[in-house]
């Protein structure tokens, strides 16, 4: 699979709050790219990589892709401070629209920011912020989805497995839908949170939710505005703060 970056420019460009795209062959990280880059880049620059060599993932872990087999882009944003905690389930919500367009149901959400088909997890979302101040920071967002399968050392990554559309069709279609959705974010980030919710992998699922000190078993509910973790514990409702949760998994 080969990116074409103009030609993906040339399709979202028009009224967006993107302002370039810059592409690499092969880069370590995107995500770190713009973090040393920031103060020379225009507020919505589009970082595209075909290969990541040491591609980041969340609480310090390493993204692991495949040239030709995977999506890798970031962009970094001004956002105001009070709408940073809703970043990441907006961004994936919007990439599980856009994929679920070609594919209808195909992509679930699993809190926080992982991107799964079935079981399976093909995708994940980094959020990376720069604080200013308390109303304003940049926000660095890193998005990588598997887009065909492929082995490295002894382990299998699966994908979203559409194989008929391209990976610059699939990145316009993300990008497309993050723009169009964007002033939700800024002006009823409540109703991301019920689109998240309605993908929510775990929807009324019994999980083990796993906290520093302790493992809370349950039917999960739902987040609620405030982000907290609703799940029915036996015959109570527990709420969890999100902020504390280490992981969720399914309990079988």
């Amino acid at each position: 699979m080969l990116i074409d970056h103009n030609y993906i420019w040339k399709k979202i460009k028009n009224n967006s709050i993107f302002s370039s795209i810059i592409f690499f062959e092969s880069i370590p990280s995107t995500n770190t790219f713009l973090k040393k880059n920031i103060s020379s880049l225009k507020d919505g620059t589009v970082v595209i990589a075909l290969n990541q060599t040491a591609g980041k993932g969340t609480r310090n872990r390493k993204w692991i892709s495949k040239a030709g087999s995977s999506l890798t882009f970031s962009f970094f944003l001004k956002v105001e401070f009070l709408h940073l905690s809703f970043l990441t389930l907006f961004i994936g919500v919007c990439i599980a629209k856009s994929i679920n367009r070609l594919k209808p149901n195909i992509l679930n959400l699993k809190w926080p920011n992982d991107l799964y088909v079935e079981k399976n997890k093909v995708g994940g979302i980094l959020v990376e912020s720069i604080h200013h101040n308390n109303k304003k920071c940049d926000v660095i967002i890193g998005v990588g989805i598997n887009l065909s399968s492929f082995n490295k050392g002894d382990h299998s990554y699966h994908s979203i497995g559409i194989k008929e559309y391209s990976i610059n069709q699939i990145c316009i279609l993300i990008l497309k839908e993050i723009n169009a959705e964007i002033k939700t974010l800024f002006e009823n980030p409540n109703l991301i949170v019920k689109r998240w919710n309605k993908l929510n992998m775990f929807k009324n699922k019994e999980v083990i939710v796993r906290l520093k000190d302790k493992k809370i078993f349950g039917t999960f509910i739902r987040i609620d505005f405030e982000k907290n973790l609703i799940i029915r514990h036996k015959t109570k409702i527990v709420r969890i703060e999100c902020e504390h949760i280490i992981d969720i998994k399914q309990y079988e």
